[in-house]
């Protein structure tokens, strides 16, 4: 115990031969030894001794070996310990154990006979036997004897040992061997290794990797699935090692997985780290150098495919993916392409692996893409594109062949968008054969790809300018030139001499779209050779009207002179364009005493100068020719509005010929043309006089500007002191600034009619006619004020003047009213008005001015009413009549006065003819005076007026409606209840029809219309009782009325409603109001018998003897003699309450007995199926639990039955009490 291991020769030989037996012995035995090792080693040396009396399994051994290493393994396993152990042995095998083991493990029946062992030995209870294995790690192709062993053990054991020396360095090559051992293990391995490859609280990055390493070497399909998810996870290394351990399975197991998980379109960060990993595998599987893993052609052809289909749309979002798609087919193809020319690839290439796939023979990629160029995906198509320009000129014999195919317009532009980027010169004459190309979208990109090759390709745009047989690719051409701009100025130019026909005349137009000054020397060296081909000529004159300069000034007066209208128009629009740098030529030319063709061909280049030169041209006057003058100011007078301004800038010039040529041009000119230029010049001091004399030449263009220059501070006073010496002409025109918004354009618009009329009194005719025009309410105001203010002395006979024309009658009214309220001109205002009424051709004008004045005539115009001419006694009656409440003073005084019968009738008359709405308010109004004279009148003539309607059919009765409107509304003022006196004082049929047409009108009425019907007799109750009658009547005011005619006198509806409570209202049998309408009627009955005191206590008394007990009306009668029946209620409520308890119960009782008999019918039926599978059937015992059974069911359904009536006579209870 505690000691040395046994000696050697103390080993008894029966242990060897019965080794499984002894097994557990000696590991018991180990344990109590300190060095187990070494008992380990002696078994070992004990087994390698040498014996002849059996063949061994192993040349020149013992034939105990195997035994003799088995229990070396019981001791190894006793000696092992965990890595977390705090005290470490040995565990290294002694080198004798370790050569021992080697040589068994190495030959196969050896092994298989040791792993025999070590199985019997585990199956005895040496447990310990299976922890040497640990130990046996270091031994080369251990893996092979450990797949001997039970393999549950096995890996139980070793994934344990995985999970606890994974963290710890220096069992790091202990790991990797176990990994490589834990892969043989195949399928068997892939579970326990997939479970300690996925994220875990506490599990390390190292024991993941581990578990990933093992996956990748099992070479079992059900691996796969663990390495996809590790593929997206967030450490690097896992990542990578999921990769490699992908890469190990070969593409056999893991190409369709690893294409599906490509597919996956789930947008997220997972799935685009998955697809980058996915992609590098891809990668590594065309360029593996295993030939054991070399791809089959159907699997390249899936892998260029999957390439491809990263690129297309549905991986837009992804365009980290997308590159490394593109940068993996870029490498491909490079890498085909150095083989198919046997140069060495240039760049950062993978080394070569497979061959197949190098070499291009199992299918190129170059060639499938530009397939795609073809694609309807954009994206897919734009990243071929990418991929294209990436591989450079590679691509470009493939991309010309394509051409030649003649391609779609979509390939083409993807072709071009290459070649564009590539700048491959091999392609410029492939590119050339586009320009004929009938697509303008292929002619935009080849534009856009010959000037990306600049220089390089202008000598075959010009080639195919002067030479292409096709006049539409010979545009085009030029056309890609003109976009060059400066590079193509002087090869261009070269190009432009000889002259070829038709062509020449394109280069000519490339170079106007340079504007550059190189190419002036040949430009003007075709002016003479142009001359016979004038397209080319129009072409030259348009380019040298680029260049604003003085050589090509004289070039142009050349092609001035030609006799072709065409030649000579561009030459003129030239020059102009030009603009002064030719003005001295042109000038120059002017000067000739006669006119020629070329003249008015020069004026024409001066005047379609961009800006005028009239300040040059004016410049030129004193030094000039007779001749160029009068050209000069023939120019001045062509030119129109620019050079009137100029003009006008000088018409006080210091020098006398040019002020003298200045006037003498502006008098001969247009006034649209000089009065704006003079109007401007109107502020400065001076000039406002010689202007003046310009401006009255032109009055009618002159004057609308000159009003609105009222508005200017600077220019204001100078055109309010013109405007006056136009006369009556400038009134229309005022009428802008009698409108305006701002008081001083107002005030100098008045200002100036005022001048004219002053300097010129007949003018005022004038000023008043102005209201026949639709007027602006500012400018109709502002001239009332003039005429009632400024001009009030001299205004009143023009206004009495106007009255006789009848689209001024309405404004000169006002205006006169406007006086006639002044003290000082009313008299005489009147006076004019009362003295036009006797004029027939002002009396429409004057009737309307008097009925606008209104009170202040009556008393005039009352004097009239009788008068003597019938038309004006007409028109002074029809005055008051419209005056209306002023005028009822009038009225009522001529009413009295009985002595002058005809003033009195002519007053009635006047007073019957009145508005009802006009006198209405006035008449009430005196009724609410204090003054006894005052309400006497309003009486009188509300009397009068309502009296007089009667004859009158009811539409057109106006009063009594008015007034009953008027009480409506005011409600209960003072006034509205003398109204209803005055009402009730006339009574009648016609009050009483027209209340009831208020009530029906405003069926919210004011209460106190309802009352009325007390004091309106029996002709009221009629038209109440008709009113309760109607069907169609509101009900609320049906109420009003049922309540009106019980105040006035009870009848049969009374009775018969008042009755009727209790079949409209609440009852036993309802829980609402059957009808809420109906019974308000029959309470207003009601309520209207009580209070008229016809249903006094001895009358109800005697109703409720005669009426039967227990009827409606019975309980109404009670109920109005006090009688309560809430405590009668409640009484039977608590019966009712009782009885439910009292059923409640008993149902109870029922529920309880029915459960029970239930409960003991399960049991029997249990102890019958018992008694049946004991014993058999027996039939007596059958026979009684059957009955028993049967007697126990009808219990039960007699008990339901007992349950049933009981729950119908509690719900026939309920509802008697109810």
């Amino acid at each position: 115990r505690g000691g040395a291991s046994l000696p050697l020769a103390a080993i008894p030989r029966e242990l060897l031969d019965n080794t499984a037996s002894w097994s557990v012995p000696v590991a018991l035995y180990a344990g109590l030894l300190e060095t187990p090792m070494q008992l380990a080693e002696q078994f070992a040396i004990l087994g390698s001794a040498q014996g002849s009396d059996a063949q061994s399994p192993i040349s020149n051994q013992s034939p105990f070996l195997i035994e003799a290493l088995a229990l070396s393994l019981v001791c190894l396993g006793v000696a092992w310990s965990p890595p977390q152990a705090v005290v470490q042995p040995e565990n290294s095998l002694p080198p004798r154990l370790a050569a021992a083991l080697a040589r068994v493990l190495h030959d196969q029946a050896a092994r298989e006979e040791l792993a025999h062992l070590v199985r019997e030995c585990y199956e005895e209870g040496a447990e310990e036997i299976y922890r040497s294995l640990i130990l046996l790690l270091p031994i080369e192709d251990v893996e092979e004897f450990f797949v001997l062993l039970d393999t549950t053990i096995v890996l139980k054991l070793l994934f344990s040992y995985l999970s606890d020396a994974a963290d710890d360095l220096p069992y790091e090559d202990q790991v990797k061997r176990l990994s490589r051992a834990l892969s043989h293990f195949g399928a068997d391995a892939v579970a326990y290794a997939g479970e300690l490859s996925q994220p875990a609280p506490g599990r390390s990055t190292r024991l993941r990797v581990a578990a990933i390493n093992i996956l990748g070497g099992t070479q079992c399909p059900s691996a796969v699935e663990y390495l996809i998810a590790p593929l997206s996870d967030r450490e690097k290394f896992i990542v990578e090692r999921s990769i490699i351990a992908l890469i190990r399975l070969g593409p056999a197991l893991v190409l369709d997985r690893l294409l599906m998980e490509l597919e996956n379109a789930t947008p997220a960060h997972s799935t685009r780290l998955t697809h980058a990993a996915v992609l590098t595998i891809l990668e590594r599987f065309l360029y593996e150098q295993d030939a054991r893993r070399w791809l089959t052609p159907p699997q390249y052809q899936r892998i260029l495919e999957a390439l491809i289909m990263a690129l297309t749309s549905n991986y837009a979002v992804e365009q980290e993916i997308q590159q490394q798609a593109r940068t993996i087919l870029t490498r491909l193809v490079a890498l085909q392409e150095a083989q198919k020319i046997e140069e060495q690839p240039t760049g950062k290439l993978p080394p070569p692996g497979n061959q197949a796939v190098i070499d291009g023979s199992q299918g190129k990629a170059l060639p499938m893409l530009i397939h795609y160029l073809s694609s309807g995906d954009d994206v897919l198509a734009g990243n071929t594109v990418q991929t294209l320009q990436e591989l450079g000129p590679t691509a470009t014999p493939y991309l010309l062949d394509q051409l030649k195919q003649e391609p779609a317009e979509a390939v083409r532009l993807r072709i071009l968008e290459v070649l564009k980027n590539v700048h491959d010169p091999d392609a410029l004459p492939a590119i050339f054969r586009l320009v004929a190309d009938p697509s303008l979208l292929v002619i935009q990109q080849l534009t856009n790809t010959l000037h990306s090759f600049g220089s390089e390709s202008i000598p075959g745009l010009i080639n195919l300018v002067l030479s292409d047989p096709n006049d539409t690719v010979a545009e085009r051409a030029a056309q890609m030139l003109g976009g060059m701009r400066q590079e193509i100025v002087v090869p261009v130019s070269q190009a432009t001499s000889p002259i070829v026909p038709g062509r020449t005349r394109l280069l000519v137009q490339v170079l106007e779209q340079t504007r550059d000054s190189r190419a002036m020397p040949a430009l003007i060296s075709l002016v003479k050779p142009s001359q016979d081909e004038p397209l080319l000529a129009i072409a030259v004159i348009r380019a040298l009207s680029q260049f604003p300069k003085q050589q090509v000034v004289a070039p142009l007066l050349e092609m001035l002179e030609s006799p072709q209208p065409q030649i000579y128009e561009e030459a003129i629009e030239a020059l102009s364009s030009i603009g002064v740098v030719a003005l001295d030529e042109l000038i120059t030319a002017l000067d000739v005493q006669h006119e020629t063709p070329t003249t008015p061909r020069i004026r024409r280049a001066i005047l379609g100068m961009a800006s005028f030169p009239g300040e040059q041209l004016l410049s030129m006057l004193p030094r000039c020719s007779d001749a160029q003058a009068r050209q000069i100011l023939t120019t001045f007078q062509l030119q129109g509005a620019d050079a009137a301004q100029v003009l006008v800038e000088h018409l006080f010039d210091e020098d006398e010929r040019i002020k003298n040529s200045v006037h003498r041009t502006l008098s001969a000119m247009q006034g649209q043309i000089i009065v704006p230029p003079l109007l401007e010049a109107l502020n400065r001091p001076g000039w406002s006089d010689a202007i003046a004399k310009f401006l009255l030449n032109y009055p009618e263009v002159a004057m609308p500007p000159l009003v609105n220059l009222l508005g200017d501070p600077e220019r204001s006073d100078a055109a309010a002191s013109i405007l006056p010496r136009f006369g009556p002409r400038v009134l229309t025109p005022l009428i802008i600034a009698l409108d305006d918004p701002r008081i001083m354009v107002q005030e100098h618009a008045q200002h100036i009619i005022i001048t004219l009329v002053r300097q010129n009194p007949a003018t005022l005719s004038h000023v008043v006619r102005l209201f026949g025009m639709t007027l602006p309410l500012r400018a109709h105001e502002a001239l009332l004020e003039v005429l009632t203010n400024d001009l009030v002395d001299i205004s009143v006979p023009a206004l009495l003047d106007g009255l006789e024309d009848a689209h001024l009658v309405d404004d000169v009214s006002e205006a006169l009213v406007r006086l006639a309220r002044k003290p000082d001109w009313q008299r005489i205002v009147l006076n004019g008005l009362l003295e036009s009424l006797r004029m027939e051709e002002r009396r429409r004008g004057a009737e309307t001015a008097l009925i606008k004045v209104g009170g202040p005539v009556v008393r005039g115009v009352g004097e009239l009413i009788t008068d003597q001419d019938e038309m004006v006694a007409r028109a002074a009656q029809h005055i008051l009549q419209e005056i209306g409440a002023p005028a009822l003073p009038f009225i009522w005084v001529a009413h009295g006065d009985t002595s002058n019968r005809a003033r009195r009738e002519a007053a009635l008359n006047i007073f019957h003819n009145m508005p009802t709405e006009e006198i209405k308010d006035a008449l009430v109004d005196l009724l609410t005076s204090d003054q006894p004279g005052d309400i006497a009148m309003a009486q009188a003539l509300l009397l009068e007026r309502i009296h007089d309607e009667e004859t009158l059919p009811a539409a057109n009765q106006e009063m009594i409606p008015a007034l009953i409107q008027y009480v409506q509304i005011h409600e209960k003022e003072r006034t509205s209840l003398r109204v209803m006196a005055l009402l009730f004082l006339h009574g009648g049929d016609s009050v009483i029809r027209h209340l009831v047409q208020v009530l029906y009108d405003y069926p919210e009425h004011y209460e106190q219309l309802v009352h009325a019907f007390l004091f309106l007799g029996d002709q009221a109750i009629i038209a109440l009782l008709n009113i309760l009658n109607d069907p169609h009547a509101p009900m609320s005011l049906r109420a009003e009325a049922i309540s009106m005619i019980g105040l006035l006198g009870a009848s049969n509806d009374i009775y018969e409603y008042a009755q009727s409570v209790s079949k409209y209202g609440l009852s036993s049998n309802r829980t609402g109001v059957v009808n809420v309408e109906r019974l308000t009627i029959s309470l207003r009955a009601l309520g209207s018998l009580l209070a008229n005191g016809d249903w006094d206590v001895p009358t109800l008394q005697h109703l409720r003897q005669i009426t039967p007990e227990g009827s409606p009306q019975s309980d109404l009668y009670n109920v109005l003699l006090g009688r309560r029946y809430e405590p009668e209620m409640q009484k039977l409520k608590n019966d009712l309450q009782n009885e439910r308890e009292a059923r409640k119960s008993e149902i109870m009782n029922l529920t309880s007995r029915i459960v029970h008999d239930q409960a003991r019918i399960r049991e029997l039926e249990d102890n019958l199926k018992l008694s049946q599978h004991a014993h058999g059937l027996r039939g007596n015992e059958l026979y009684q639990a059957t009955q028993e059974r049967d007697a126990l069911l009808r219990n039960l359904q007699q008990a339901e039955q007992e349950t049933e009536a009981i729950r119908q006579s509690f719900a026939e209870v309920s509802q008697e009490r109810e």
